[in-house]
């Protein structure tokens, strides 16, 4: 199993996969191709060329905030990026899958798209290594709820929500079939080489918390039977820190996060974080990028750049110490949220220079997303925001 990447800025989609196809050598068959780009490039003219260019090849295509990163660092956009997977064709196995979808028809579509895509992979009645999902921002939770109803176990995932730049609705996901702007896309690997995953916060609790006492869609209205955004400001400036614009939350609350616990490992506990995005419709709440629910505890969270700036190549260094048993990494896909990297965009070379060197400089991918799903250390598939997940492709197990 080999693992290459390859970016290009060329603006013009034909030139794009032209240059991009150019960085492939020529004796690499890929068995599945990962895509990611900003909101310039059009989704269908992508979609039309890579699979002319690499025709029967199972494709994932999904929108990246502002930029990419791979081994070879930082590229801000306008940039496409991709993975290539390529694999023993005898002993490996991929498939894609994409419907359109809303918030409630999510479930069922995800079981229809996760039916194709394991026909499309030929292995109908086992169960896969790894799912990647790239849906739209909306409805993520139901989801991961329809994949593990599908399988009646919990089958390790990664996954980040598209994204465009400014939260305006210019993102899209695709495959090799169709492309979609409200929908979901999955693929489901079989590979011949094991993998490892890992998903984290990076982020500690401030020991500040509250109950959710009323809540919207996506959205909490009132913590401890208060407004929601007031309880939230209140936190934030008893640490010493002020929310300059109420309008503004996605890029001023970063920092400092909503957790809730979703487990614990050798009893300390596991969050999974929300991240604040702007003022509910009311003026007195908290718009989300996750469902929240009524009686749920929220813990104030907090983190600094130093942490953001390193968690995603200690992801990858955790996930190489679960690893002991196998062989070399050969490369990693990595799920980078949005929000942090906005935070720290002038240290992610930085960034790419610690993941690179985690991965004994091997090479991987990294999209920037509006939300990552991905397996917590405790086994539990979940969705949340300010994340990083990740997976890591290993050599096979040392004999």
């Amino acid at each position: 199993m080999k693992l290459i990447s390859a970016f290009s800025h060329c603006s013009d989609e034909s030139e794009a996969v032209i240059d991009l196809s150019s960085q492939i050598p020529d004796d690499i068959n890929p068995s599945l191709i990962l895509c990611y780009f900003t909101e310039e490039y059009s989704a269908k003219a992508l979609k039309n060329q890579l699979t002319q260019q690499f025709p029967d090849t199972p494709i994932q295509g999904c929108t990246s905030c502002r930029g990419i990163l791979t081994e070879k660092g930082f590229h801000r956009g306008p940039v496409v990026g991709l993975m290539v997977l390529a694999d023993s064709q005898s002993t490996s196995a991929y498939g894609t899958g994409i419907s359109d979808g809303c918030l409630t028809s999510a479930a069922q579509n995800t079981k229809k798209v996760l039916r194709e895509a394991i026909q499309n992979s030929g292995r109908v009645g086992e169960l896969p290594s790894l799912i990647i999902v790239h849906a739209t921002p909306g409805f993520e939770e139901p989801v991961i709820d329809a994949i593990y109803q599908e399988f009646g176990t919990l089958v390790p995932l990664i996954g980040g929500s598209a994204a465009d730049h400014s939260l305006e609705g210019k993102w899209h996901v695709f495959t090799e079939q169709a492309t979609s702007q409200e929908g979901i896309s999955i693929s489901v690997l079989f590979p011949s080489s094991p993998c490892e995953t890992g998903f984290h916060t990076g982020y500690s609790t401030t020991g500040v918390s509250g109950e959710v006492t009323k809540v919207g869609h996506r959205s909490i209205l009132e913590i401890d039977h208060k407004p929601a955004l007031d309880v939230y400001q209140t936190w934030c400036q008893s640490l010493g820190n002020h929310i300059v614009d109420e309008q503004s939350l996605f890029a001023t609350t970063n920092l400092f996060p909503l957790g809730r616990i979703v487990g614990s490992i050798d009893y300390q506990p596991i969050y999974k974080l929300s991240h604040p995005v702007k003022t509910s419709s009311n003026g007195e709440g908290i718009e989300l990028f996750t469902e929240i629910a009524e009686g749920e505890r929220v813990h104030l969270m907090t983190g600094s750049k130093e942490r953001l700036i390193s968690r995603a190549g200690k992801v990858i260094q955790l996930t190489n110490d679960a690893c002991i048993d196998m062989g070399e990494p050969l490369g990693a896909i990595n799920i980078f949220c949005a929000g942090s990297m906005l935070h720290i965009e002038s240290a992610m070379n930085t960034v790419c220079e610690q993941v690179h060197s985690a991965l004994k400089n091997q090479p991987f991918i990294c999209p920037f997303t509006y939300g990552e799903q991905g397996r917590f250390e405790n086994g539990i598939n979940a969705h949340g925001n300010l994340m990083v997940s990740s997976v890591v492709f290993h050599q096979s197990k040392r004999v």
